[in-house]
C-alpha cells in the first residue's frame, strides 16, 4: 500500500491509499468505507481484490483515520455539513 496526502479546496488534508496489483489489472476498485472506518481495515478485502485481478484505492474521509479533523480530539469525527464531503481534492501524482 502507498499512502498519499491530498488537500481539499478548503485546505483539509485527506489520506488516500493505493494498492497496486502485482500483475496486470482488470481495473481499479474504489473503496468508500463507512464513516468510522479507516483504510487499514480493508487489507483482507484488498487481498481478495488482488486475487481477482484488481488494484484498489481508498480514502480516509475528513474527520476519519489519519485525515484532518475540525476538533483537537482525534476520537471525534465532526463535520460541519454534508457538503464538506464534496470539496474537490487536488489529485495526487501516482
Amino acid at each position: 500500500m502507498r499512502a498519499y496526502w491530498v488537500f481539499t479546496q478548503d485546505k483539509v488534508r485527506l489520506r488516500i491509499a493505493h494498492w497496486e496489483a502485482n500483475e496486470a489489472t482488470k481495473g481499479t476498485i474504489f473503496l468508500f468505507q463507512g464513516r468510522t472506518e479507516n483504510v487499514e481495515k480493508y487489507g483482507r478485502t484488498v487481498e481478495e481484490l488482488h486475487k481477482a485481478g484488481y488494484a484498489a484505492l481508498a480514502i480516509d474521509w475528513r474527520g476519519q483515520g489519519l485525515s484532518d479533523r475540525l476538533t483537537k480530539d482525534r476520537m471525534t469525527g465532526h463535520v460541519l455539513q454534508y457538503s464538506d464531503y464534496t470539496q474537490s481534492p487536488r489529485a495526487p501524482d501516482f
